[in-house]
């Protein structure tokens, strides 16, 4: 599949959504459940212009304290990422690699520029294809280095390493 195939089956004003925002938009993970919006703005504000700190919350109450729904009146429990939006692309580049893996509330953060979850799984299942021998070089049932490509591998696979 191309990279843009998930592009094509997307309402218009998402894809200007999407390409209004690429490259100043960051993804952060490992959020600690303390972190809020504003330390989340706090923690990057020396990097450049802040538009937007997010922290996503679970709104549906499913992932409570002990995985209980939130008690009502209670803040939605934090779901460990969150969105920090710059105002131009250079500051957020600065942001990726001088805050990916700093400590934050004694966790490391990961931090990337964001990506469209469609575009994000057509990426990752291309590279799992090329690491896995599927479309690469080697190509069948053998990996790069050799190795049997457990998602080609039949009933049978195995059967010429035994006999000889």
């Amino acid at each position: 599949m191309h990279l843009l195939t998930p592009l094509l089956s997307t309402p218009l004003h998402s894809i200007f959504t999407f390409y209004a925002y690429q490259g100043v938009n960051l993804y952060v993970k490992n959020l600690d459940d303390a972190v809020t919006d504003d330390q989340l703005r706090e923690e990057f504000a020396t990097l450049g212009t802040i538009t937007s700190a997010r922290v996503m919350k679970d709104t549906q109450g499913a992932n409570g304290p002990n995985g209980n729904p939130p008690v009502a009146g209670q803040p939605s429990p934090s779901r460990g990422f969150g969105f920090v939006c710059f105002s131009k692309p250079e500051e957020a580049t600065k942001a990726v690699n001088e805050m990916n893996g700093k400590i934050v509330n004694g966790k490391p953060i990961f931090v990337a520029l964001a990506q469209r979850k469609d575009v994000r799984r057509a990426q990752l299942e291309a590279q799992h294809n090329q690491r896995n021998g599927m479309g690469g070089p080697m190509g069948g049932m053998r990996g790069q280095q050799g190795q049997m490509n457990p998602m080609m591998a039949g009933p049978y696979a195995g059967m010429q390493q035994m006999q000889g």
